[in-house]
């Protein structure tokens, strides 16, 4: 020290601390779980577990681009299918982009697939679907259809979402049983008289505003639509009898499921009912924006896809009537 000055120091340099791989995919699983939807936490939890499996590198940060085609090959290799691969580098893609490190991949490195025709039930369908059920199940599946909802936006719907004057049903955030609309948006779908009148004779008596439409036997909201309604087209012998589905047990052993000896069928599924109904709508003439609006999707594209299903009478007529027919 002199003059009352103290001199200064060597500067030390405090090397960053690296983020490793487990790290960053266990923080993104955890915030899934915590701030997206039950079922999505469950879609993502085995693709960022399979990478974590899969990759041998430490830190997040050292992972590249080849890392990632080397688990889609990986993915190929096991049976998986383009959307499914597909799917799995988009979650991935996600958190590489949250630590640095945004587009890995170039636009020819993502596995092609076929985009196809939302499927939808037909009319004889629906007609000995709704034959085999009981009375509360016929109006559980024929508010899906009507309603357009969610698997998740069903199941939490309660009597106070009904708009008995108005002819419409809301979807609304319950933070007491940890639902919140997708995309955090709320929003009032119109649906037919019927439908309303259908509610209404169903409600029980002493149902309050906050039961759910469809309660579970605690009267919580029934975790088990997709069953109810795959035991049903099982019920009603309406399985395709050719589905033959497999997955992994805890303890590592293959389950296969085959729809001839269960309800297992794959062409009966809740979404299809959501399908179902936004084609209906573009068919029946409902402009695609306010479809958009009514199906709660964020981009217009979401909602455009539903219009290769469309089947319009008058279209078909000017088909018939061109010159092109005549060759037939």
């Amino acid at each position: 020290m002199r003059h009352g000055i103290i001199p200064a120091g060597p500067v030390v340099e405090v090397a960053p601390e690296r983020t490793t791989l487990t790290q960053a995919l266990d923080a993104y699983k955890e915030y899934v779980q915590y701030h997206r939807s039950l079922r999505t936490f469950r879609t993502y939890r085995p693709m960022l577990d399979g990478f974590k499996a899969f990759c041998t590198k430490t830190y997040i940060e050292d992972v590249d681009r080849q890392d990632l085609l080397d688990f889609a090959t990986h993915l190929k290799k096991e049976g998986q299918q383009g959307k499914s691969i597909y799917n799995k580098l988009v979650v991935l893609s996600q958190v590489m982009k949250q630590h640095g490190r945004p587009k890995l991949l170039q636009a020819s490195d993502w596995p092609s697939f076929v985009e196809t025709v939302r499927p939808i039930y037909e009319d004889a369908e629906l007609a000995a679907l709704f034959k085999a059920c009981t009375r509360s199940e016929e109006v559980r599946f024929k508010f899906y259809l009507m309603s357009g909802f969610r698997d998740a936006e069903g199941r939490f719907a309660t009597w106070r979402d009904v708009d008995f004057k108005h002819m419409a049903v809301r979807v609304t955030a319950k933070s007491h049983w940890g639902f919140h609309p997708k995309n955090w948006e709320e929003r009032e779908v119109p649906v037919p008289q019927k439908l309303i009148e259908m509610l209404l004779d169903f409600r029980p008596a002493n149902a309050t505003s906050d039961d759910p439409l469809f309660p579970s036997t605690t009267g919580r909201p029934d975790g088990a639509m997709l069953e109810k309604l795959k035991a049903v087209a099982y019920r009603g012998k309406l399985n395709c009898k050719q589905c033959v589905s497999s997955h992994k047990l805890e303890n590592g052993d293959v389950k296969t499921n085959r729809c001839t000896d269960g309800p297992y069928c794959g062409r009966w599924f809740l979404h299809k009912f959501r399908h179902t109904c936004a084609t209906r709508n573009l068919q029946n003439g409902i402009d695609i924006r306010t479809l958009q609006t009514w199906m709660g999707h964020r981009d217009i594209a979401s909602t455009m896809v539903h219009l290769k299903g469309v089947r319009n009478k008058d279209i078909q007529a000017r088909i018939d009537k061109g010159s092109l027919a005549a060759f037939a």
